[in-house]
């Protein structure tokens, strides 16, 4: 199992030298060391790298304003699970994933033995902003904006940024302006692109999709497709995939799984089935695809979680 920590626990464990926080983990678990740098009033850096020798999962509550996090990671891996929604975000090597954050509530888990580098950018949403006019509308505390391969183009930047040392006035104008053109680039390619809440969803295509989300609820063992979904509720696929998304905060993928991990977690509790029955039970032909699902969602093996 993971070791986890709160936010409050780490402010226990905190350090600083500069423009650097420490974070040294009791018991000789590991490093986390954060460099910060202010860019302008609205734009902070934070260049992260750890050194872990045992699983770690850090809980967050905090409360931040409305901001757009911007993260390349360049070595190691982890993920951030939203409290809100249940979405599991991967944090990989060479990809970018830009988030929409009222606030962090939830869990990132980090992995022993990996040494983690990543660059992230916190960018304040000022709705005022023509670069955030098609966003500012998000209701949900949590939400993806982007989540792919980084171009190499950006990679090359991030990397530029992420090494780059700043010992005078400029330095730092150079540093920021290489930080203030990656932040343009990947903002205006999710303001010109064709947006899921940029659609016009009528009474009726709202009623499709609740209906959607019930069958989904009723039907996880063996859930239709995609295509099938569409012809029931009679929406067509673009429309019920980033309707579904916006509407509920979920894939249609990650609702099914929602689904078939809470049942499966009331079967262990009750302790009517082992996990070979259960992973049947909730439609799973191989128990070790069962259990590596329910591993990543509860943080918990669902052997460990039977004999609790």
């Amino acid at each position: 199992m993971s070791y986890c920590m709160s936010e409050k626990d780490l402010k226990n464990h905190i350090s600083f030298k500069n423009d650097t926080i420490y974070y040294h983990f009791p018991k000789d678990k590991g490093v986390f060391k954060i460099d910060k740098k202010v860019i302008s009033n609205d734009v902070i850096l934070f260049k992260n790298s750890s050194v872990l020798n045992e699983d770690m999962d850090i809980v967050y509550e905090k409360c931040l304003g409305d901001f757009i996090f911007i993260n390349i990671p360049l070595d190691g891996s982890a993920y951030f699970k939203s409290k809100y929604t249940k979405e599991i975000v991967d944090f990989n090597v060479s990809h970018i994933i830009i988030s929409n954050f009222k606030d962090i509530n939830g869990l990132t888990r980090f992995r022993k033995n990996r040494s983690l580098k990543s660059l992230e950018i916190m960018v304040n949403k000022n709705a005022n902003d023509s670069l955030f006019e098609d966003i500012s509308n998000i209701k949900s505390n949590f939400h993806v904006l982007k989540n792919h391969k980084a171009t190499q183009k950006t990679l090359n930047l991030a990397k530029e940024i992420y090494t780059f040392k700043s010992n005078n006035t400029l330095d730092n104008i150079l540093l920021q302006s290489k930080v203030l053109e990656l932040v343009f680039s990947e903002l205006s390619s999710i303001k010109n692109r064709d947006k899921p809440y940029k659609a016009k969803f009528s009474n009726y295509d709202k009623q499709a999709l609740e209906k959607a989300g019930f069958i989904l609820s009723q039907s996880f063992i063996n859930p239709p497709s995609i295509k099938e979904l569409s012809r029931l509720v009679s929406l067509n696929e673009f429309k019920l995939k980033y309707g579904f998304k916006y509407f509920y905060g979920n894939t249609i993928y990650q609702t099914v799984l929602n689904h078939k991990l809470e049942n499966a977690k009331q079967l262990l509790k009750s302790k009517e089935m082992n996990v070979n029955e259960t992973a049947r039970a909730v439609g799973y032909k191989y128990t070790q695809n069962f259990t590596a699902a329910f591993t990543r969602h509860y943080g918990i093996n669902p052997k460990e979680f039977l004999k609790s």
